[in-house]
């Protein structure tokens, strides 16, 4: 996943930059993700500090089934001050409880937005 890369991390701020990141439970990926995740936030909020205010979408697609990002819910809290969005795509609320925990699911429920259902059982 880190070996090959054509885009600048220290740049992101400067630049339109989209990152697609493809992986699953079977790729190395799945273990590196939330590090990539947590370092690219923070990357974006030291940068964002310093120079404009421009808004940052952090897109997460089947985020339940991704392996947790450490203390995700303060990354959310921080986010929304420094206009950093995360935009979320879930299949299931009960699987995001199962991946993050009862308390950790609620928060990240309130700290979304918008919640957007299709269709499922568990609403």
């Amino acid at each position: 996943m880190l070996s090959l890369t054509n885009f600048d991390l220290h740049n992101i701020s400067n630049q339109k930059t989209a990152i697609f990141v493809i992986g699953g439970h079977k790729n190395e990926t799945y273990h590196l993700f939330p590090l990539f995740v947590d370092q690219l936030f923070y990357l974006i909020q030291s940068d964002h500090n310093i120079q404009n205010k421009k808004f940052f979408n952090i897109m997460l697609d089947e985020f339940e089934s991704l392996m947790p990002i450490r203390n995700f819910t303060f990354l959310l809290n921080d986010a929304r001050r420094d206009n950093i969005r995360f935009i979320l795509f879930v299949n299931s609320l009960t699987s995001l409880t199962q991946t993050y925990g009862k308390e950790d699911a609620e928060m990240i429920k309130f700290f979304v937005g918008n919640i957007v259902y299709l269709f499922s059982n568990d609403f």
